[in-house]
């Protein structure tokens, strides 16, 4: 149950932080990616964890810092955060499948 609704809210938050990112809404969404991380952590993906928040940290603060560029620097330097975290996901939503078969 846990992990279901783990991976509900993760990809809801997933969605709305690049939503934040492209509305130049910085500060909320690595508030959120931090969220992101936490959630990992507390389902025991430490090791993603760390890697998601730093690569979305240096992406929302690279993003910031050029204001320019703005979402799309974001979305280039999010990649292998987005990336980290898809393959969380990707792992728990095979695990409530097999408790699921298992129900």
């Amino acid at each position: 149950m846990i992990l279901r609704v783990f991976h509900q809210s993760a990809w809801k938050d997933l969605e709305r932080l690049e939503r934040l990112a492209s509305e130049g809404q910085w500060h909320r969404a690595l508030n959120l990616a931090n969220r992101i991380a936490i959630g990992c952590r507390q389902i025991g993906e430490n090791e993603a964890a760390d890697v998601f928040a730093s690569h979305a940290a240096m992406a929302i603060e690279s993003a910031h810092a050029d204001a320019l560029a703005g979402a799309g620097t974001f979305a280039q330097l999010f990649q292998m955060a987005r990336r980290v975290l898809v393959e969380v996901l990707d792992r728990v939503a095979a695990h409530v499948a097999l408790a699921d078969a298992d129900a």
